[in-house]
């Protein structure tokens, strides 16, 4: 017996292992039985526990069907069971029982990015006393740098699922039933203070902070837009938390 044909046999309903095993049958099946579950049972948590908010808009048992289905095809690569899913968010735009929730996908993918970015490195940001303070010193506006962590990025999604995120988030602002939940929206994923962190930004706020972390200089990443109010959008990215150099170059 092997490690692959084991796997398989777990995950697949196959009786071939038990059927090598020595001893009575049916005391080795319903061993074997009793441990498939529990292997289950603890891949659906893992997956339960990173795909939260997923998972709340589904539903426990059509979330845990389907995950189900998920894990016989994609056994874990590794035993750090919260680094499972990679391709999860992948598999949902293909299962045909969630094609009703066309934006459980985009949201899957949120929530893995989220993960993600809390097991990448830490690049400390400047809380909001010290981005004012810094801000403050800059005397000519030409010459200010603004610089996120290297792991900072935006994503573009088809549904609004940053703001659906927020919506299932404690004392959040956000509401469910005021969203529009097939208007597109830009996601900024940034590390700080040791979790993965997302925020929703207009397009505005996207073309600023892209050219920003595409190597810009401040006053060319400013968008010509009149509805962009540079003062209020730093302030809150400064309550973000989300720059990791504020000086003038």
């Amino acid at each position: 017996m092997n490690q692959p044909s084991f796997v398989e046999s777990l995950l697949n309903n196959q009786e071939t292992v038990v059927n090598e095993l020595a001893g009575d049958p049916e005391e080795n099946q319903a061993r074997f039985n009793v441990y498939r579950n529990n292997v289950f049972s603890s891949l659906i948590d893992a997956l339960a526990d990173i795909f939260s908010v997923s998972r709340q808009l589904v539903g426990d048992d059509f979330f845990r069907a389907m995950a189900r289905v998920y894990i016989a095809d994609n056994p874990p690569q590794s035993p750090i069971l919260n680094r499972y899913g990679d391709a999860f968010p992948e598999f949902i735009s293909t299962f045909v029982p969630a094609k009703n929730v066309p934006y459980l996908s985009e949201l899957a993918n949120l929530e893995r990015n989220l993960l993600s970015l809390t097991h990448c490195p830490e690049y400390p940001t400047l809380s909001l006393d010290q981005a004012r303070e810094r801000l403050s010193c800059i005397q000519d506006p030409a010459r200010l740098t603004l610089a996120l962590p290297k792991t900072a990025h935006i994503c573009r999604y088809n549904f609004a699922v940053g703001s659906i995120w927020w919506a299932h988030q404690p004392k959040s602002l956000f509401q469910l039933a005021s969203t529009e939940i097939e208007m597109p929206e830009n996601v900024l994923f940034v590390k700080a203070h040791l979790y993965g962190q997302c925020f929703v930004l207009s397009e505005d706020e996207a073309f600023f902070l892209n050219a920003l972390m595409s190597g810009k200089r401040f006053e060319e990443s400013i968008p010509d837009s009149e509805k962009f109010d540079l003062g209020a959008s730093l302030a809150k990215f400064m309550e973000w938390q989300i720059f990791e150099v504020i000086h003038e170059s």
